[in-house]
């Protein structure tokens, strides 16, 4: 008898890498920058053409990071209640700052999208409206890393 065996982690390892490669689509020129934990930036890297990664080792060296960096748009990922993703939005200075709404998060975008009102998509589909909301394309949602395409089970994305 063969058993099945989920890998939990790689559905959050793997959501961005659709959103990163429709901001490099509609952005070819631009330098991307994907602020994350390890495991989402090993996968970011492999995107073609130019994404930067960089760990978030703590928030405040984040916060002088991303201050320093002087961004035109930042688009927070995080679909949660916490603000702290949110709050480091707000420090980037950048104007366009788009992501889910919840909690104190609003007042700290100036675009936010509403989860709930989307609560049918699954969350790579859900991340894809971030992007509707930053005037960015959206595209397909399933992740490819270096010539391959991951196809994530229904039941964990």
């Amino acid at each position: 008898m063969t058993e099945r065996v989920y890998n939990f982690s790689a559905g959050p390892a793997t959501r961005p890498l659709p959103v990163l490669e429709q901001v490099r689509r509609a952005y070819p020129q631009a330098e991307v920058h994907c602020l994350g934990s390890g495991y989402v930036l090993g996968l970011a890297g492999q995107i073609t053409g130019t994404v930067q990664c960089f760990a978030y080792p703590s928030f405040w060296q984040s916060a002088a990071h991303i201050r320093g960096a002087r961004y035109d748009l930042v688009i927070d990922l995080f679909c949660g209640s916490a603000v702290s993703t949110a709050l480091l939005a707000r420090i980037s200075g950048a104007g366009r700052r788009v992501g889910f709404c919840g909690g104190w998060r609003e007042v700290l975008l100036s675009d936010t999208v509403d989860p709930g009102v989307f609560s049918s998509l699954p969350m790579p589909a859900l991340k894809m409206e971030l992007l509707k909301r930053a005037g960015i394309p959206a595209g397909d949602t399933v992740p490819r890393i270096a010539g391959y395409t991951l196809v994530p089970d229904r039941h964990l994305v």
